[in-house]
């Protein structure tokens, strides 16, 4: 499937730090504490089931301290900070820079909230991520949102593999995909960008077909 055109999204930028092309959502300076963002409604409960999700992600400059949203899924339109405060449910990609750079996988549930990181990242590379939620994955098959980090192309060098669970009855449907943001408080500020985001739904869709045929295959052959 086609990639998404960023110029359809719905920016929140009064300090006009975004800018929107038709394969690239850029971010300059972009500081923790602002309201800014980059949405797009994609009608109640539109993400479903199984996801397979790739884009690419560059981050060209982060100071102390500094965040920032790269990726989410929720089901109500604020800030990432604001969402945190009224306990919406929602799953995100973000950037973060304290005593590390690393890049972080969060699920924030109604229950329990769960999130995984991998260190060591650097500014000036260009990241390509494929996102998966296998929707009855995980131990308890309650969900499993897993995310593939390579460098060169999608199926490139592997820098590492991060997942989280969920929770049972958190496996949830969303509507809202953001793409950069401003995400929480203090003074840093990153630069960079998301780029080349390819839903791959009929990907997804076919997976859950797929699955579907060969349990009840397998439960004729049985018989």
């Amino acid at each position: 499937m086609a990639n998404e055109d960023f110029r359809t999204f719905t920016e929140l930028d009064p300090n006009f730090r975004l800018v929107q092309t038709l394969t690239r959502s850029s971010w300059t300076n972009l500081t923790n504490a602002e309201t800014a963002y980059v949405h797009k409604d994609y009608t109640e409960n539109h993400f479903n089931e199984d996801l397979n999700q790739q884009f690419e992600i560059y981050m060209t400059s982060v100071t102390l301290q500094g965040v920032s949203l790269v990726w989410m899924l929720a089901n109500a339109v604020d800030r990432k900070a604001a969402l945190i405060v009224d306990d919406e449910d929602f799953v995100f990609i973000d950037w973060t820079y304290s005593d590390d750079f690393r890049l972080r996988l969060y699920e924030n549930g109604n229950q329990v909230d769960y999130e995984t990181s991998l260190k060591s990242m650097v500014t000036g590379e260009l990241y390509f991520l494929t996102l998966i939620r296998a929707d009855t994955g995980g131990s308890n098959s309650t969900g499993l949102y897993t995310l593939y980090i390579r460098t060169d192309s999608h199926s490139g060098t592997l820098v590492d593999i991060i997942s989280v669970e969920c929770s049972e009855g958190e496996q949830k449907d969303f509507r809202y995909l953001y793409a950069p943001g401003a995400t929480s408080s203090g003074s840093g500020n990153t630069t960079g960008y998301i780029q080349n985001l390819n839903l791959n739904e009929a990907v997804a869709a076919f997976a859950v077909l797929q699955e579907y045929f060969q349990e009840n295959f397998q439960a004729i052959g049985n018989n």
